[in-house]
């Protein structure tokens, strides 16, 4: 092989894939055109036990922070300090304890909005936090200087203009409770239903019949968005709007303008929306793009780019379909790539213009993510609503093969985790011409809760919320640059332990699919060594399901360097190290009374242990006579 840029591809059968393309990858990846080993996953700190239901990134003028709910309280994690203890940031005198699976969090430019579907929402400001609850703004309202005269109705006023019969009136002092206006007899003066208590001169204030104070709080919402100076949250298949930033002080968080559309409050779906994304766009001009809204079988979107409400009702499209028969399952799984969404469907990760562009033309629409079926289809569907997806370093990292793990000293309490994570590297190389996304295969080493990607001290990093073997929880951090993992030890000790990768390639004939061939050897060369090194090369005849160990070695890397020196041939590159395999044995292939070593297809496996780059591989084999089967 001489390119692995195509990526993985475990769709089809291993002989059919393309040339630059191999089989199935573990905790390697492919950009620039080779195998390598994968970045180290780095222990930052212990966590609090408990559920981990939700985990945002977090900036205002005041904060810098990643911000999680577990079991139902707040916390700031503080990554960029790794000694520093948690902070419990939950509003004052907060009794509830865990009551959603799940959460979301969203930044409102200087409010971090925390949602878990069934509580009032959580509001944290960098400095507090409270529950935004029966929080009340007065209505509209005239304020009049008036002359109140002691069991009169009559009232002399400044002026009548804008006051009308039905209108409320209150005072501190001298108008009874729930006194409402019977008549305008003048411009100057009106008649109450109420006769006054004290004769003199007032301020009055005049309320529209109804409420005195709307509820302006943040609905119960299960997920939410934020753009074009709005938030908006989803609960159920109804989705509302907040008021537009920069009204007034603190208008992301208040929902104040109920009147759009038909006259109704919401937005509503023919499903329950099961996630939210802004399109991203190249014109900036007008703000973001369209509100996708993702439901449980359906894409729709709303012109959320439209500032001024009065015209949503007057819009053509203002809330339209776009895409049938499959929907997002998980919110936390829809990430924003240049200008297109990713996100886990019930049929594996879809592209949200590939699935657009394939439903107007095509009879059938399949998942962007058919290379990585090893994994992908064989998923619960139940537990995909949890499914995890970031985007860090030119990789979509999407959490695959969930499991429940109970929480540590708790019989009751779970996590969902996910304990593969399946890479899409969108710059994989340049290699005659510039290539799609590709997969590496997939990562393991976690039991993955959330993702989040962060920028603190304007260094960009990708951190993940894990729930261990022991039910213990964890924050680690995705580098892209570690040479090893760094993990916490049974003792809390921080270990530092090799990555264990591998690569299986497609099956290969040599260009000669109907001739019985004899396998020789394989060379086999890495480069970029960092430490020791363990290798093995493996195959697997024809279409035999178990690959056949042939040889494995270890090299010290510094050992190594020193010992390639000499003049003829040319001086190997610190970190290099090339070997040329032994002859398979003369096993025996089960049940075909046949050597293992001889065939018509040959599929091989090179597994590494170390950090490395897989920089050479070529297999030999030799033609045999039709009738030399290789018999045992």
């Amino acid at each position: 092989m001489v390119s692995f840029v195509g990526g993985a591809n475990s769709s089809i059968d291993p002989s059919l894939i393309k040339p630059n393309q191999f089989a199935w990858g573990q905790n390697m990846i492919v950009r620039g055109g080779f195998p390598r080993s994968r970045p180290g996953f780095k222990f930052i700190k212990a966590i609090p036990n408990g559920v981990i239901q939700g985990a945002c990134y977090f900036k205002n003028q005041s904060s810098e922070e990643l911000v999680s709910l577990i079991n139902g309280r707040l916390y700031s994690l503080r990554p960029e300090s790794p000694a520093q203890p948690v902070e419990d940031i939950t509003p004052v005198n907060e009794t509830n304890n865990y009551v959603s699976r799940r959460a979301n969090l969203v930044p409102a430019n200087n409010f971090l909005v925390v949602q878990d579907g069934l509580s009032s929402p959580i509001i944290y400001s960098g400095a507090s936090s409270y529950r935004s609850n029966r929080i009340l703004d007065p209505v509209d309202s005239l304020e009049l200087a008036c002359t109140l005269g002691a069991n009169n109705a009559r009232l002399n006023c400044s002026s009548t203009s804008g006051l009308f019969p039905g209108m409320l009136v209150r005072a501190a002092r001298g108008v009874q409770d729930n006194s409402i206006i019977v008549s305008i007899d003048s411009a100057t003066e009106l008649t109450l239903s109420k006769t006054c208590t004290l004769t003199g001169l007032g301020l009055l204030r005049f309320f529209s019949p109804g409420p005195l104070q709307v509820d302006v709080s943040v609905p119960t919402g299960s997920v939410m968005a934020f753009g074009n100076g709005r938030l908006w949250v989803a609960q159920n298949n109804e989705l509302y709007a907040g008021d537009l930033a920069g009204s007034y002080p603190g208008s992301e968080i208040r929902f104040s303008e109920q009147q759009y559309l038909t006259g109704g409050g919401s937005f509503s779906f023919e499903s329950n929306i099961t996630g939210l994304s802004f399109l991203p766009g190249t014109d900036t001009s007008t703000g973001q793009g369209d509100l996708i809204v993702f439901t449980e079988n359906e894409i729709c979107a709303v012109r959320a780019n439209i500032f001024d409400r009065t015209l949503w009702q007057s819009t053509a499209g203002m809330q339209r379909k776009l895409f049938l028969n499959a929907g997002s399952e998980s919110h936390d799984s829809i990430i924003s790539i240049s200008n297109d969404i990713y996100f886990k469907a019930i049929d594996g990760i879809r592209s949200l213009r590939q699935s657009l562009q394939e439903g107007r033309g095509t009879a059938i629409s399949l998942a962007d993510s058919i290379e990585a079926t090893r994994v992908i289809n064989f998923e619960t569907p139940r537990w995909q609503r949890n499914s995890p997806s970031c985007y860090f370093d030119y990789r979509a990292l999407h959490g695959s093969a969930p499991k429940i793990q109970k929480v540590f000293q708790s019989d009751e309490e779970y996590n969902i985790v996910f304990t593969k994570i399946v890479p899409q590297d969108f710059n994989p190389g340049v290699y005659e011409g510039n290539y799609p996304p590709v997969y590496d295969g997939e990562w393991t080493g976690l039991q993955v809760c959330k993702f989040v990607v962060a920028s603190f001290s304007g260094v960009q990093k990708c951190f993940a919320l894990v729930c261990g073997s022991d039910g213990k929880n964890a924050l680690y951090q995705i580098t892209n640059e570690a040479y090893f993992d760094t993990l916490l030890g049974d003792n809390d000790e921080e270990i530092e332990t090799p990555i264990s990768s591998s690569v299986e390639m497609r099956r290969m004939s040599m260009d000669s699919p109907y001739e019985i061939k004899e396998l020789v050897r394989a060379d086999i060369g890495f480069s970029d060594i960092r430490g020791p090194l363990a290798w093995e090369f493996s195959f697997a005849p024809d279409y035999f399901p178990v690959f056949l160990k042939v040889q494995q070695n270890e090299i010290d890397f510094d050992t190594q360097t020193e010992n390639l020196t000499g003049c003829v041939p040319f001086d190997l590159a610190p970190g290099y190290y090339n070997v040329r395999t032994i002859k398979p044995p003369d096993s025996c292939v089960a049940g075909a009374n046949r050597k293992a070593r001889f065939g018509y297809l040959f599929q091989p496996k090179i597994s590494w242990v170390g950090s490395a780059r897989l920089a050479l591989f070529r297999l030999h084999a030799s033609r045999k006579d039709i009738s030399d089967l290789g018999e045992c």
